[in-house]
């Protein structure tokens, strides 16, 4: 009797481990199922995210000035001057020239392109960011105009962006961001000074700041924080504060370091060739125009082209203070030929 007892006993232990197994077995299933079918849906989600910030790109360089939205589910999406990338799904940037932090995360993504000349219209840069990513105009009483212009218009695309006097840097809201980009201007020695403690809590490379020059040589040196202090990666050259330049100068402020301004810039000039080689072989046709009337205006079109030749050669050397120097003086060459001669003898125009 008591061994049938003990080989019950047994049994009903036996068959509580095999249920305990089989449930295992069974729940682990679904488990690695569920997980298989959320990793289907967020590559399913990525790509299509992926699709439809290309079609924003797209859309944003073709139409300059314009500013756009996307949806971005709270997920994030890490760019280099080369690429960029979400969850195991990249896309190449190839040659288009695109400003933004090295993250972009949130609810929303914001897209802005500003039109780029030299002296002719060049491309749309286009800048991204994130609503969560915070920019702070600091006004240090040197161009309270300039500073005015840049904190408005940023302000008016919806940026999450702050105007705060140079020693008012303990008011900045960070309570919300997971970067910091602080902007000035003309204000290298202010910048270097700045108490940043209140920081500790961002990795070093998520606060950077940028100050710009406004006025010639136009130039922007880059900050990045290191131990509570900022400390520069070095200075590169724009084009200007006028409404043909403005462009590369805000580029600056939405790069995420010196190397991808430098990069996204020769990815600039490489596109400045192309357009340039266009008006080269226009005025070629122009020059060898039989029934160009007036007839006299033939002439008209060596001397512009020998400015162009000039400087698709000079755009081929990379970015570089010089580069830019020689460039805004040709393009300045060209504009007031085109005024003086091409235009006064009603001819028709280069650009």
């Amino acid at each position: 009797m008591g061994r049938m007892r003990k080989k019950g006993a047994i049994e009903i232990q036996f068959n509580w481990m095999f249920v305990l197994v089989a449930g295992a077995i069974i729940l682990s299933f679904f488990v690695v199922f569920v997980l298989q079918q959320r990793e289907a849906s967020e590559q399913k989600l990525s790509a299509s995210l992926i699709k439809d910030l290309e079609t924003k790109i797209t859309s944003a360089r073709v139409s300059g000035g314009s500013a756009a939205e996307l949806n971005l589910h709270d997920l994030e999406i890490f760019f280099s001057c080369e690429d960029y990338r979400l969850k195991g799904v990249s896309e190449s940037i190839n040659y288009r020239a695109i400003f933004t932090p090295d993250r972009v995360k949130g609810r929303t993504m914001l897209l802005w392109s500003m039109p780029w000349s030299i002296p002719f219209k060049v491309t749309n840069l286009l800048f991204i960011t994130s609503p969560d990513a915070k920019y702070v105009i600091l006004d240090t009483n040197t161009n309270s105009l300039l500073t005015n212009d840049v904190y408005e218009r940023m302000a008016n695309k919806f940026l999450n962006v702050d105007l705060v006097d140079e020693n008012s840097v303990d008011t900045i809201d960070i309570s919300s961001g997971y970067k910091i980009k602080i902007v000035c201007f003309d204000c290298d020695n202010n910048i270097q000074n700045l108490d940043l403690s209140r920081f500790y809590n961002f990795a070093d490379p998520d606060v950077r700041a940028v100050s710009i020059t406004s006025s010639p040589p136009y130039n922007v040196n880059f900050y990045v924080m290191d131990q509570e202090s900022l400390v520069s990666e070095g200075t590169s050259p724009f084009f200007g504060t006028d409404s043909d330049s403005e462009a590369t100068m805000y580029a600056a402020i939405f790069a995420d370091s010196k190397d991808t301004y430098d990069c996204n810039m020769n990815k600039a000039l490489n596109t400045f060739s192309i357009v340039a080689q266009v008006y080269k072989n226009r005025m070629l046709k122009l020059q060898q125009n039989p029934n160009l009337a007036p007839e006299y205006c033939r002439d008209y079109y060596f001397q512009p082209d020998s400015i162009i030749d000039e400087m698709i050669v000079t755009a081929s050397l990379g970015y570089s203070p010089s580069v830019r120097d020689t460039l805004t003086t040709n393009a300045l060459s060209l504009d007031s030929y085109q005024d003086n001669y091409i235009r006064r003898q009603s001819c028709p125009l280069v650009y």
